[in-house]
């Protein structure tokens, strides 16, 4: 297929560090590079894609970070999944994850030089958007903290959201229940007819959501910039 979702202006983290998940199911693939996900600069980027042509194996390949990519997995997975890439700068590596555990064949690889700041997304397409394959996308999830204990939880979100649950290994903290919200969480939610408003506001909680009602975009506060997504 040729349809994905792109954002051609994002800004990632400064630290290095960052959490991508995709609850996705990449039923079709006709290349290696198709790619569930993607963020792509002139350099120092990255992708989650196929790594054969015939089946969504999996492999995070880069280009300016360190080790160019995982290699390719061997677990054969299909159907609905949630997957993990973790760039943690601090530690000096990278790797993929399959519903929270490392993808079987992968390999964790160093990671020595920060990813580019100013990015594109792309959901669904690898960095030049010529390469996408077919299937069913639930939700992504891209964060800044690379710690076990918040990606566990975001793992254990997203397995009891989609009745992925059964997918998780037994020792995971979150296999028989989901997290529960604090007391003190929000969810911060606002409609601006001007998404030029939206755009400029800064100091917002991250995380917090925008709806345009002039352009009918959705965006998302990373903390740094207002992100939205255009269905192409």
């Amino acid at each position: 297929g040729t349809d994905h979702l792109a954002n051609t202006s994002i800004t990632t983290p400064t630290s290095g560090n960052l959490q991508a998940f995709i609850v996705c199911d990449p039923s079709v693939v006709g290349s290696e590079w198709d790619s569930i996900l993607s963020m792509d600069a002139s350099n120092k980027d990255w992708q989650i894609d196929s790594g054969t042509s015939s089946l969504f194996e999996g492999r995070v390949a880069t280009v300016g970070l360190g080790q160019s990519s995982t290699q390719v997995g061997n677990e054969s997975p299909s159907g609905m999944h949630i997957w993990n890439a973790s760039f943690d700068f601090d530690s000096g590596e990278y790797l993929l994850r399959i519903d929270g555990d490392q993808l079987g064949g992968t390999l964790t690889r160093n990671y020595t030089t920060k990813m580019s700041v100013a990015m594109h997304l792309r959901v669904f397409a690898n960095r030049s958007s010529f390469n996408s394959p077919e299937g069913t996308l639930a939700e992504i999830i891209i964060y800044e903290d690379v710690s076990e204990s918040q990606r566990q939880k975001v793992e254990g979100y997203l397995a009891h959201k989609w009745g992925l649950e059964g997918l998780l290994d037994s020792a995971h903290p979150y296999k028989s229940s989901a997290p529960t919200l604090g007391a003190s969480s929000t969810l911060n939610v606002s409609i601006i007819a001007d998404s030029t408003v939206i755009e400029a506001r800064t100091g917002d909680p991250t995380g917090t959501l925008a709806y345009g009602n002039n352009n009918q975009r959705l965006y998302v506060y990373t903390g740094t910039s207002w992100i939205y997504f255009n269905n192409n």
